[in-house]
């Protein structure tokens, strides 16, 4: 899936861990699609939400996670987006391109990669906010 895609780190908020997160739940409910990451030692979580996603595709393979993490700007911060996306291009041409305006993004913690194709862009908030960031 992810094999010819480039990505750029998205600044979402202040203050985000050097360390890549773990996914602590991934809900789907009546409040909308969200990611739950936190830190190793438990004492910041993040949720990242988002409005009404397209595709969403999950891996923990540990295979993957390396040759992903070669393709990053960064480590630090959990949030991408595909500046050129392969699983974008054939999501739009499957879906007859209904949705011209969809991104990929990508969301990398220790041991998941998480790829979301949506319209809007995502919205983060602390649920658990950092006190000393490393």
């Amino acid at each position: 899936m992810s094999s010819q895609s480039t990505y750029d780190r998205i600044d979402i908020l202040k203050s985000i861990p050097t360390e890549l997160m773990e996914v602590d739940a991934i809900l789907e409910d009546i409040e909308g699609f969200r990611i739950i990451l936190t830190d190793s030692k438990g004492e910041c979580k993040l949720r990242i939400r988002f409005n009404d996603p397209l595709c969403v595709s999950f891996c923990s393979e540990g295979i993957l996670l390396k040759d992903i993490k070669t393709r990053l700007p960064t480590t630090h911060g959990p949030l991408f987006i595909a500046l050129e996306s392969e699983y974008l291009e054939r999501f739009k041409k499957d879906s007859l391109s209904l949705y011209p305006a969809a991104q990929h993004y990508l969301i990398v913690s220790q041991e998941h990669e998480i790829h979301v194709i949506c319209q809007d862009p995502p919205l983060a908030d602390w649920l658990l906010e950092p006190v000393n960031i490393s």
